[in-house]
């Protein structure tokens, strides 16, 4: 077992990027469109001296003005032992929810409406609870996009 303390010791992310993603597409009778979703995409490196194991991370996807939670996504991230100074294959943590529109392009027609976010990550192995980790702020680029919305 490892101590909260230690755990965040021992944990390094690297290889950080954010996007926007969608991540369902709707045929309602009220609405055509998709959703788009925040996600950040990281590797993680055991930086300590013990190997590492059962590492689960939850990122949770905030608003920055409100705090307003838009979702959570998670991963149980190894479940084989990461030697001392191993890396991770990349982990991508997607929020359940996110902004509707009528298409990925809309986005930059409304950039107004867009709002700022971040997310935190969290982590936990074995009985260590969970414990902040990292906080990320989300870009605004699109997948699938060349475009970065811009706020002026």
């Amino acid at each position: 077992s490892v101590t909260p303390a230690e755990l965040k010791a021992a944990v390094e992310l690297f290889d950080i990027s954010s996007q926007w993603k969608v991540t369902e597409k709707i045929s309602d009778e009220d609405f055509q469109g998709i959703i788009l979703a925040p996600e950040v995409s990281f590797r993680l490196r055991n930086v300590s001296k013990k190997d590492l194991s059962y590492v689960f991370l939850l990122g949770v996807f905030r608003f920055m003005d409100s705090g307003k939670v838009i979702g959570e996504g998670y991963e149980m991230a190894l479940r084989r032992a990461l030697p001392p100074n191993g890396e991770s294959a990349r982990i991508t943590l997607t929020a359940g929810f996110g902004y509707r529109a009528s298409s990925a392009a809309a986005f930059e027609k409304y950039k107004q409406e867009w709002r700022n976010s971040f997310c935190e990550i969290f982590v936990k192995s074995h009985n260590s609870g969970l414990t902040p980790l990292k906080t990320f702020y989300i870009s605004r680029k699109i997948a699938g996009q060349d475009i970065e919305i811009k706020i002026r």
